[in-house]
């Protein structure tokens, strides 16, 4: 009969299998993990997680859609729960950064599928995950530059695609910043805070209005 009783962890089978999976996952890819693996790993046996998911597929698309659920739950939740909102974008950047780090599986995996499965688009349940949360950020983005944080013609899609994609590739280089002599003297801390200061300011020293004459000059 499969296990649907608690370890004596507390912990149910179908938790352990999709944890389990997860970290698998994250760290070889899908090619890479077989059922065996997970079954190990979770301290279940193979038709124990068979009964869960039918196919390896399935338990991917489980794994990662309820990967992408739970952060998306976590952004609304901060996000939310900031009033103020000039310091909505910036203490999202520094609790991202935070959640990144403290949920590795998930940061990997979530970066594994979004640069490297081709058919993300045309299949599975894990774009539409993706799409609400990015939706998500870009809503919030833009009832911040409704209220006067961001400049009038600031595109609240470019803002969101920043505030998620940059963390995020900063966490999956981790292992290599300390061998990059760029890299050197900016520690995560000092990352975000520079992050930060130019998502809010920009970095050009002149004028923003000279952007478009520029862009015009070069085309």
């Amino acid at each position: 009969m499969p296990d649907t009783v608690p370890s004596p962890g507390g912990v149910p089978a179908l938790d352990r299998i999709v944890g389990a999976a997860e970290r698998l996952f994250a760290g070889r890819g899908f090619d890479g993990v077989a059922i065996s693996d997970v079954a190990r790993q979770a301290g279940v046996c193979k038709a124990n997680v068979f009964h869960h998911f039918a196919t390896k597929q399935a338990l991917y698309d489980a794994v990662l859609t309820r990967s992408c659920e739970a952060l998306g739950e976590e952004i609304e939740r901060h996000l939310s729960a900031e009033a103020d909102p000039a310091l909505q974008v910036p203490h999202f950047l520094v609790w991202y950064h935070d959640y990144l780090c403290a949920h590795p599986a998930t940061a990997r995996l979530v970066f594994r599928e979004v640069t490297g499965n081709p058919d993300l688009a045309e299949s599975g349940p894990v774009l539409p995950v993706l799409s609400r949360l990015f939706d998500n950020v870009v809503a919030h983005v833009r009832a911040a530059r409704d209220a006067g944080v961001f400049r009038a013609d600031a595109d609240p899609t470019v803002v969101a695609s920043l505030m998620l994609g940059v963390t995020l590739f900063n966490s999956q280089t981790a292992r290599l910043r300390p061998h990059m002599p760029s890299w050197r003297g900016i520690s995560d801390e000092t990352y975000v805070d520079r992050l930060t200061d130019v998502l809010m300011r920009g970095v050009r020293a002149v004028d923003a209005n000279a952007v478009s004459g520029i862009r015009n000059d070069t085309t």
